[in-house]
């Protein structure tokens, strides 16, 4: 009887260390239908700094809303970034001054300005096993400002 209660006791604590969430995403604003949506987890800002995602994702585009979701995300403090790669060729396209031609979105829809937001601006926590939801508008630069 001992041994089958220590044996319950570790399950329990086992399951208790491991708890993980969905985090459900919305992307609003999305101008068209064309490429696909990009999406990267990471782990707290020094995984953001070294670009290594815990998790991606790639969804089709859809014109106005796209939802997707990442499953067994373990609690802690994270930060999402996607991009709208409307050619599909795997990268954030870039036009004058180095600023991107499709559009992009970061969590807690942290805005950038002269090059990305602020990573502690963009972090979240996940602090218990349930589903986290989440709403990113995609951003897009009007380079007609500077058409006359």
């Amino acid at each position: 009887m001992r041994k089958l209660t220590v044996f319950i006791c570790l399950i329990v604590t086992l399951t208790l260390s491991a708890q993980t969430t969905k985090i459900e995403i919305t992307f609003t604003g999305v101008k068209n239908v064309d490429g696909v949506i990009r999406i990267a987890l990471y782990n707290g800002v020094d995984a953001y700094r070294a670009h290594e995602a815990t998790k991606t994702l790639v969804v089709q585009s859809e014109k106005g809303e796209v939802t997707c979701s990442f499953d067994s995300v373990p609690t802690g403090k994270y930060i999402l970034a996607a991009y709208h790669d409307e050619n599909e060729d795997a990268k954030l396209n870039k036009g004058t001054f180095g600023i991107p031609i499709e559009g992009y979105a970061f969590s807690n829809n942290a805005k950038a300005v002269m090059g990305p937001p602020d990573p502690e601006k963009m972090l979240f926590e996940i602090k218990e096993e349930k589903v986290s939801v989440l709403s990113m508008e995609m951003q897009y630069f009007d380079f007609k400002i500077f058409e006359q």
